[in-house]
């Protein structure tokens, strides 16, 4: 399985990055990172549950929804269904408003509402509140700390409980991988393109000028693949 530093190189010839590097690591870290929450902001909702299982709620005795590992992980979820029907998100105000007594917002059994963190951190929030089955669908994502993790397979997910958060990134849909790693490697090809501006080395500046169009076609190709998976 080919690390983002691999795959990153084969479409940059970027093949070592540190502290001394333009980009440096940092920066491509930081890069990447942006780089998989760009895309996946993107990504049809349909190709997402092809990869997702269904994440249920263990007591349902209230609003919180708790998980058999406690705690929810609340970002980035992808349909909320409180007893087969699917919830609307909205944010904490509505949300709020929504559970105050006697208020005529009050969400119904067949229109159920969630937000997330409305209560505390991190929470997931359903209303109206009662003993009914619940379910979710959503991809943990945690933020990388290097280029030497990969795209996680699909029946994976990252192992909070022994620190390996920034090991792996997913599960991501494989038709997405190829989008973010040409959108990272565009973007680290454009700081090289300005310090070769900089130090005005003008072979180096058609290089990678030639370079960035090349990988601009394949992420425009890419992209209308990606799209296209309903």
């Amino acid at each position: 399985m080919a690390t983002f530093q691999e795959k990153i190189t084969s479409y940059t010839g970027l093949t070592t990055l540190d502290s001394t590097t333009t980009p440096t690591l940092d920066v491509a870290v930081d890069i990447l990172n942006r780089a998989i929450m760009d895309i996946l902001k993107i990504v049809p909702e349909g190709l997402f549950l092809k990869y997702l299982a269904a994440i249920t709620d263990t007591d349902g005795t209230g609003n919180v929804l708790t998980t058999a590992t406690g705690g929810t992980n609340a970002d980035h979820i992808y349909r909320l269904y409180r007893n087969n029907y699917k919830a609307r998100l909205v944010d904490t105000t509505e949300y709020l408003r929504g559970s105050m007594d006697n208020s005529i917002y009050i969400p119904t059994d067949i229109e159920p509402i969630y937000a997330v963190g409305a209560t505390a951190v991190g929470s997931i929030n359903v209303l109206p509140a009662g003993s009914v089955a619940t379910s979710y669908y959503q991809i943990l994502m945690p933020a990388l700390t290097d280029l030497t993790g990969y795209f996680l397979l699909a029946a994976q997910a990252p192992d909070q409980a022994s620190g390996d958060d920034g090991y792996g990134y997913g599960p991501v849909p494989p038709e997405a991988e190829d989008s973010i790693i040409l959108t990272a490697a565009i973007k680290l090809l454009q700081i090289k393109l300005d310090q070769a501006v900089e130090e005005e080395d003008g072979e180096l500046v058609n290089v990678t000028q030639a370079e960035i169009v090349a990988l601009d076609k394949l992420y425009q190709l890419e992209l209308s693949r990606l799209l296209e998976n309903k």
